[in-house]
């Protein structure tokens, strides 16, 4: 049996996206952002030439650059849509997850800057570790993604490895989500 997890948002700052086609709304993921585009508060500029009618399409370019190996995904809106940032959160089964040190598994990373592990600990999950990070643009297929900022968190619950990801192409919006970011952090709970 596959674990799942529950967390809980702030709808004002976020929008749930789906982890598959079809939900129980929407056959394909132009459904879902035509809806979506309809449903939520947009920026101001999507609602003005020469981005008004385009905004659909471009939140199905935003929903297809989140990883499809996720467990959950939401958008950071602070404005409306498009998204500003994303959270992606990973739940993996991996039984020899207490065995590795935090150390070990972001011993390869890399960043633009220098980076600080901090250890953090919510009542659900336990300890864990949290750290910030610039990532440098990468060449994915036929597109060219910028760079980006990152806040990550990562667990070990028993059995499992737990990733929780946000990013933004500005990194003053990772900053920005940040508080209620670890709302979110703190609200997951596993059911196995």
């Amino acid at each position: 049996m596959t674990a799942t997890l529950d967390l809980r948002f702030e709808a004002k700052w976020w929008v749930l996206l789906p982890n598959s086609f079809p939900t129980g709304e929407d056959g394909s993921v132009e459904e879902w952002a035509a809806r979506v585009a309809m449903q939520y508060p947009s920026q101001q500029a999507w609602n003005e030439p020469p981005l008004a009618g385009s905004l659909a399409q471009f939140l199905q370019q935003q929903f297809l650059a989140i990883s499809p190996q996720r467990t959950a995904a939401l958008w950071f809106c602070p404005s409306g849509l498009p998204a500003d940032g994303y959270v992606q959160v990973t739940l993996t089964p991996d039984p020899n997850a207490q065995d590795v040190t935090f150390n070990e598994i972001v011993k390869g990373l890399t960043s633009q800057l220098d980076f600080r592990v901090e250890n953090v600990e919510t009542h659900n999950l336990g300890a864990g570790i949290a750290f910030a990070r610039m990532r440098a643009g990468r060449i994915e297929g036929d597109r060219t993604l910028p760079d980006y900022g990152e806040t990550t968190y990562l667990f070990r619950p028993a059995g499992y490895l737990l990733f929780i990801v946000a990013r933004s192409a500005d990194p003053r919006m990772v900053g920005l989500m940040s508080e209620s970011l670890w709302d979110i952090v703190e609200s997951i709970t596993i059911n196995d």
